[in-house]
């Protein structure tokens, strides 16, 4: 369920950034501003500040992509170094 939720979430994500450029290189050469209250300036701008968050976003997800199998590998390797190490292997003498 929850592998399903996070693809949702990111095409989702997906959809937004692409629209978001879309709708800004659609209108962005072809606009004729009507005024302070433009709801057509007020969109291109939500658009902008969609592509300014999510940018960040994405180069936050990159780096996780690239870095969390080495760690996971990391943490791996620890556990089962850690769990070779009991009494028996070390020789430890339980009794006096």
């Amino acid at each position: 369920m929850r592998k399903l939720l996070g693809v949702i979430l990111g095409l989702f994500l997906i959809a937004v950034i692409f629209f978001s450029m879309l709708f800004i290189s659609m209108e962005m050469g072809h606009h004729d501003c009507s005024g302070e209250e433009c709801p057509v300036c007020r969109a291109l701008e939500e658009c902008i500040n969609n592509l300014r968050s999510f940018g960040t976003a994405c180069v936050i997800a990159v780096a996780v992509c690239v870095l969390l199998p080495y760690i996971v590998e990391k943490i791996q390797k620890h556990i089962e170094e850690v769990m070779k190490l009991n009494l028996i292997s070390e020789r430890v003498r339980l009794n006096y």
